[in-house]
């Protein structure tokens, strides 16, 4: 006897077919999704681990010519201001954060926390002293100290911490190599700025400041003749680009000219110009002239301050 078939049964058998491709495909492109990541972050890695290894050997270079005259100071300062190169790699106040985020999930990098909290510079509280003591740490004078057997000045030096780091960090085989990298990054910058020390006979020091405004800036302190200036060049969040030129004369005497693009910070200014000027006589400074002016075009041929100088210090500032 022949059974009829069941067309509800049929009916029934189908969708399921269907249903477990379906879900066999969905797996299958999560497979491939999951490589596909794999292989971008691999590939990312590799290109990350191909600059840095770029960065150091340009550095070799650049030091190399610079000891055997191969090209001269102002050849090779001007390469190094100019090369896109680093500019990924001058964040100075995120690098230290990151490295900090992860130094706290490693119970054997701990004790370094203390130490590397102290080299972030809150702008906002940022006095003479610890600037001074900032700038001694700030790891481009390591190889001086040595040189001079101040063993006991290098224990708070940046780049004598990070150099400990990275020992720990490369004995353990199972170390982070994320954290390595973060660790070698930061000592490029440092390398960075200690050539750019060498090739223009100054002094450029690698510090990483913390302020909420503040996008990215440079300060740098020069004696011109018989007047100390200090130049300072800020993008803030809010307000744009802001320049200010600082000379103090007879060590007593403070001119000061601002360069801004933003009208509201103008204004802002103008109305706390009387404030600026008690509170820097309350410094025993007296201000002999304080000027707003147009920021001019940062292309222009003509700086909004001049940079001729015989002594000089150069901080970066990355928010």
């Amino acid at each position: 006897m022949q059974i009829p078939s069941n067309p509800q049964a049929q009916d029934i058998n189908q969708p399921q077919k269907v249903g477990n491709q379906t879900s066999g495909t969905n797996t299958q492109e999560q497979k491939q999704n999951l490589a596909q990541t794999q292989t971008a972050h691999t590939t990312s890695q590799t290109q990350n681990a191909n600059l840095e290894a770029q960065l150091k050997q340009t550095l070799l270079n650049f030091l190399h010519n610079l000891a055997s005259h191969t090209q001269s100071k102002t050849e090779i300062l001007d390469m190094l201001k100019s090369t896109n190169l680093f500019k990924d790699f001058s964040n100075a106040s995120s690098l230290l954060k990151s490295l900090l985020s992860q130094i706290q999930t490693n119970p054997a990098l701990q004790k370094f926390q203390t130490p590397l909290q102290n080299f972030i510079l809150n702008i906002e509280n940022l006095s003479a002293e610890n600037l001074k003591q900032n700038i001694a740490n700030s790891g481009v004078f390591l190889e001086s100290k040595l040189f001079q057997n101040q063993k006991h000045d290098i224990t708070t030096d940046m780049k004598a911490l990070l150099l400990n780091i990275k020992q720990e960090l490369e004995v353990n085989p199972n170390s982070d190599k994320e954290l390595l990298r973060q660790v070698d990054k930061m000592l490029i910058q440092i390398d960075y700025y200690q050539l750019l020390s060498l090739a223009s006979n100054s002094q450029m020091v690698y510090l990483p400041f913390d302020w909420d405004m503040l996008d990215e800036g440079d300060l740098s302190f020069y004696k011109d003749e018989e007047e100390f200036v200090c130049n300072i060049d800020l993008s803030l969040k809010d307000f744009g680009k802001l320049k200010v030129s600082l000379r103090l004369i007879e060590n007593k005497n403070l001119n000061i000219s601002f360069f801004i693009e933003d009208e509201e910070l103008k204004e802002l200014l103008r109305q706390n110009f009387h404030t600026l000027k008690l509170n820097l006589l309350k410094q025993g400074l007296s201000v002999s002239n304080l000027s707003l002016k147009e920021l001019e075009d940062t292309k222009a041929k003509i700086n909004p301050y001049a940079q001729s100088s015989n002594l000089s210090i150069n901080l970066d500032i990355r928010a």
